[in-house]
C-alpha cells in the first residue's frame, strides 16, 4: 500500500490498527489534503480499537483481514475470502456543520463554539447566520438554555432519518454494516449516549420500519466515550457501551502522534 494513500491496508493484528490510526491522526492534524477520507478512516479505526478494549466480539476481532477505500459503500472488509461493506455516515446538523465551516476560517485559534438550541434543528441556516455562535473567551454567552430531552430527541430524529435514507439508497453492493459517526454531534458525551439511543429505539418502534425491517442488516455507532449496537443480523439490539476515562487513557497510550515512518 502507498504509505499516505489509505485506499487499501492489510491488519494482521490490533497494532495494525494502532499503526494506522496513529497516521491518521497524525494527517488529521498537519492539514492531510483528503480531509473526508481520513474523518472516515478515523471513525472506523477507533469503533475496531475500542470494541477491542472493551473485548466486544465483531467482525473486525478476528485477524487477519483487509479493508479498502471503495465508493457506495465507502469501505469493503474481507476475511478469509468473505467480503462485507460498510457504510459512514455522520450524525451532525446542517447548522452544526456549518457553524464548524466558520470556526476552521479562524487563523487565531480566539475563537469558540457556542452551543444553542438553534444548533439542534436540521433547518439550514442562511449565508454567515452561524458566526453568531463564534465567541472569545472573554465575551459573554448569549444563553438560551437547552431544556430537558430536546438534544436527545433531535438527535433520535435525525439518526433515524439517516438510517432510513441509507436503507433506499441504491448502492453498487448491498450494505452490510452502517456506521454511524456521532462525534461531531453537539454535547455528544457519554452521558447521555445510553439516553440518546433509548429515545431512538422508542421512535423506531413506532416507525414502519420496525415491521417492515431495514435492508442493512448491522447499524452500529462510534461516540467519543461509547460505542453502540442500534441492530445486529436483522434484529434491533440498542445496546451502548461507556468507553471511560481509564479506557480512553489506554487508547491514547497506544496511538503515537509522532510522524508516521
Amino acid at each position: 500500500m502507498d504509505e499516505m494513500s489509505f485506499k487499501k491496508y492489510q491488519f494482521e493484528s490490533k497494532e495494525s490498527v494502532i499503526d494506522l490510526l496513529s497516521r491518521v491522526r497524525y494527517c488529521l492534524g498537519n492539514g492531510y489534503h483528503e480531509y473526508e477520507l481520513i474523518l472516515e478512516w478515523h471513525c472506523l479505526l477507533k469503533f475496531i480499537l475500542k470494541s477491542y478494549l472493551l473485548k466486544i466480539d465483531t467482525v473486525f476481532s478476528s485477524f487477519p483481514y483487509s479493508i479498502e477505500k471503495h465508493d457506495h459503500p465507502d469501505f469493503l472488509f474481507v476475511n478469509d475470502g468473505e467480503t462485507k461493506t460498510i457504510e459512514i455516515t455522520r450524525v451532525t446538523t446542517r447548522r452544526k456543520e456549518a457553524l464548524m465551516s466558520e470556526l476552521n476560517k479562524d487563523d487565531t485559534t480566539e475563537l469558540y463554539e457556542e452551543i444553542t438550541p438553534d444548533i439542534f434543528t436540521d433547518v439550514v441556516p442562511h449565508k454567515f447566520e452561524m458566526k453568531k455562535n463564534l465567541v472569545r473567551a472573554d465575551e459573554e454567552l448569549m444563553g438560551g438554555p437547552i431544556y430537558g430531552d430536546f438534544a436527545e430527541k433531535q438527535w433520535a430524529k435525525i439518526c433515524l432519518k439517516a438510517i432510513l435514507k441509507k436503507d433506499r439508497k441504491d448502492y453498487n453492493l448491498p450494505l452490510d454494516i452502517l456506521l454511524l459517526d456521532d462525534e461531531y454531534w453537539p454535547l455528544s458525551l457519554y452521558n447521555n449516549v445510553s439516553k440518546r439511543i433509548k429515545i431512538l429505539s422508542e421512535l423506531i418502534e413506532i416507525c414502519p420500519c420496525h415491521y417492515y425491517g431495514v435492508k442493512i442488516p448491522t447499524i452500529i455507532m462510534e461516540s467519543i466515550h461509547a460505542i453502540s449496537f442500534i441492530r445486529n443480523k436483522y434484529k434491533w439490539e440498542f445496546n451502548a457501551f461507556e468507553f471511560s476515562s481509564k479506557n480512553i487513557m489506554t487508547m491514547n497510550n497506544m496511538i503515537r502522534y509522532n510522524e508516521p515512518i
